[in-house]
């Protein structure tokens, strides 16, 4: 998937960007996307184990949407796509989706990224690590509102 999305980066750099951050008391957030053309429910289930093994603070795993100028854009609407810019989502709002990988279907799709959410942000070591991490509360506030959201999906 990152090669097809163009990032010019590895699994491998990842993971040492991240222990870099990490080492120096960064707080990290890593953004994933999914759901590019040739994505399949086993390579988002591949992407959440990477996050999680990760263990960054936060993590977003953004729904594919092909830009117009890029090879993805101009590949999926040679072959008769039609995208709709109008739409506005959410990160966890997946009412709404630009496109939908061939190999998933729509219902199952949505499905997933709920349980993305749900398997990164509800593990206890998790949620331990982010309790002892608060330090004062307006981060107890942010918190709780993380995790009431998570509970909305």
């Amino acid at each position: 998937m990152l090669k097809l999305l163009s990032k010019g980066i590895t699994v491998a750099q990842s993971e040492q960007a991240t222990r870099w951050a990490q080492e120096v008391g960064l707080s990290v957030r890593a953004d994933f996307i999914v759901g590019t053309p040739g994505e399949t429910l086993e390579s988002m289930k591949k992407t959440l184990e990477f996050a999680k093994r990760l263990k960054v603070d936060y993590a977003h795993f953004n729904k594919f949407v092909p830009l117009p100028g890029t090879e993805l854009y101009n590949s999926l609407t040679s072959k008769g796509y039609k995208f709709d810019f109008t739409q506005k989502s959410s990160i966890l709002d997946h009412s709404a989706l630009m496109y939908v990988p061939e190999s998933i279907d729509k219902d199952a799709y949505r499905k997933y990224l709920d349980k993305m959410y749900k398997g990164f942000y509800l593990r206890p070591s998790y949620i331990l690590r982010r309790l002892l991490s608060i330090r004062s509360l307006d981060q107890l506030k942010g918190q709780i509102n993380g995790f009431l959201a998570i509970f909305e999906l």
